[in-house]
């Protein structure tokens, strides 16, 4: 199977919801062939079109890996597909790992929520920019909610960290 994975970069790039060092064909190839990314392909004349595609990515502390990625070809968003790969992935996430993210989406933060992720914020957490640091999350890359001052409602399309503390 031949994955157009520079198709995918240019779809996913196009959305501007991703972090663009991380956005790249090699690295989305590599992650697939490194068993840690679910893509969903459909055929797309002579090549593979990816329309889903979600990885779990190693961090500098072993305990954690990030869940990123998340991707869902628009003519399939609503039909359950970023909670089946999402299934999926988590299924493949190594023992004894607990995953977090960091998204804005509102349907990203539903389906985390029915896997047990809970947002992280400076109310139900002394320490965000310590887990921050242990996970390699650069201060750019930390959303305000995890480390504003004055707690508030989380807005749905605020990013937001989330972290599962129970992997089902």
């Amino acid at each position: 199977m031949h994955i157009d994975w520079e198709q995918l970069e240019a779809d996913m790039a196009r959305t501007g919801a991703f972090y663009a060092p991380r956005l790249s064909a090699h690295f989305l190839a590599h992650n697939f062939y490194d068993g840690r990314a679910i893509p969903r392909v459909r055929p797309a004349g002579k090549r593979m079109e990816c329309c889903a595609y979600i990885a779990w990515l190693k961090t500098p502390h072993p305990r954690y890996v990030e869940i990123a990625l998340a991707y869902v070809a628009d003519d399939l968003k609503g039909n359950g597909v970023l909670r089946e790969i999402m299934a999926e992935l988590l299924s493949t996430t190594p023992t004894g790992t607990l995953p977090f993210l960091i998204t804005g989406n509102p349907a990203m933060k539903k389906v985390a929520a029915g896997f047990g992720f809970q947002t992280e914020t400076p109310s139900c957490s002394h320490m965000p920019r310590y887990f921050a640091h242990l996970v390699g999350i650069s201060d750019d890359r930390l959303p305000d909610s995890a480390t504003r001052k004055a707690p508030r409602y989380v807005r749905a399309s605020e990013r937001v960290l989330m972290r599962c503390f129970d992997k089902q």
